[in-house]
């Protein structure tokens, strides 16, 4: 029969609740959020407190019962998740201090707990940047890698002499299916509150607009910048909340979008297809900076050939913009 733990001291314990709190005085970068922790970090940080303690027959009490230590203190409060996916815990986060709440944490908090190296994205970006006035019907945040893949989203129509005759070649074409890619939403992690939280691989070249925001004192985390974000609807309209939704954060970007920073940002990422697409979008919502946008860029990259590109990836076009090759839904 096996024996039952032996209590611990009341010296390791009031030492192990002021080491973590110690450690969890400011966000790092090693830990963006310190209201907010997933379990490994916590662990993590629970070993390194037990170690440096090293109060004798408490060298080797396990991770599980210092983290019953400061869930029945108080210090740590499990937050309830459904849907998980199968390799997420049950008690993957923890909101940590002294009456804290599991309840009332910020989604980029928990973004960013779940994968602190990651980048809040897509919908919860055009959200927190006020590029949109509806409510998030998902949350995304982005692991980056170096592979590079290829999208081939090209529509062949035939250029033909006018828009009228592109739009009937465009009509009478096959109809266009979205690669599955295209449509995902990433890999759904765990839902909070109804709502389904997503990580989402992406090739780093083409996140290259990252800034860092505070929630308060305690969080911060990293999102897309505005013309990130902006680029992004272009390329996942599906995971941006789709066409009515890319057009309205467009139409709300206004004169917060930097012209010379978008056109750097375009450049950075080397693709001339979205080089098309964003020329369309600022002459619809910016005219003003469409030439400026055309002298910086290669003159190669805005050229029309016989291919026609959908404005959204993944969402099929309805009718051909001449001037740009584009598909417009």
């Amino acid at each position: 029969m096996a024996q039952a733990p032996q209590p611990l001291d009341q010296m390791f314990l009031t030492g192990l609740v002021a080491g973590v709190a110690a450690k969890l005085e400011h966000p790092t970068d090693a830990l963006p959020s310190v209201r907010c922790l997933a379990r490994p970090a916590l662990v993590a940080i629970l070993l390194a407190v037990r170690d440096a303690l090293a109060i004798p027959g408490h060298k080797h009490v396990s991770a599980t019962a210092l983290l019953h230590v400061l869930v029945d203190a108080g210090v740590a409060h499990v937050v309830p998740l459904q849907n998980r996916a199968k390799d997420v815990r049950s008690d993957r986060l923890y909101a940590m201090g002294f009456g804290g709440s599991a309840t009332d944490l910020d989604p980029v908090e928990l973004l960013q707990a779940h994968e602190p190296d990651g980048i809040v994205c897509y919908f919860t970006a055009l959200a927190l940047l006020g590029l949109t006035t509806q409510l998030p019907a998902h949350h995304h945040i982005a692991r980056l890698d170096d592979s590079v893949v290829a999208y081939g989203d090209a529509v062949t129509v035939t250029v033909t002499a006018t828009t009228t005759q592109m739009q009937d070649a465009t009509a009478h074409a096959a109809p266009v299916r979205a690669p599955a890619a295209q449509l995902s939403l990433g890999s759904r992690a765990f839902s909070y509150q109804g709502i389904p939280y997503y990580t989402t691989r992406r090739e780093a070249h083409r996140v290259v607009g990252v800034q860092t925001r505070y929630v308060n004192e305690r969080s911060r985390y990293r999102v897309t910048t505005l013309e990130q974000t902006l680029v992004d609807t272009l390329h996942r309209p599906h995971s941006c909340g789709g066409p009515a939704v890319v057009y309205e954060a467009w139409g709300a970007a206004g004169d917060r979008l930097d012209g010379p920073r978008l056109v750097a940002l375009v450049r950075a990422i080397a693709d001339a297809r979205l080089a098309r697409r964003v020329g369309y979008m600022l002459a619809q919502f910016a005219p003003a900076l469409v030439d400026s946008t055309r002298d910086q860029l290669p003159a190669s990259w805005l050229v029309t050939g016989p291919d026609v590109i959908p404005l959204l990836t993944g969402i099929p076009p309805t009718s051909i913009d001449a001037t740009w090759g584009i598909g417009v839904p």
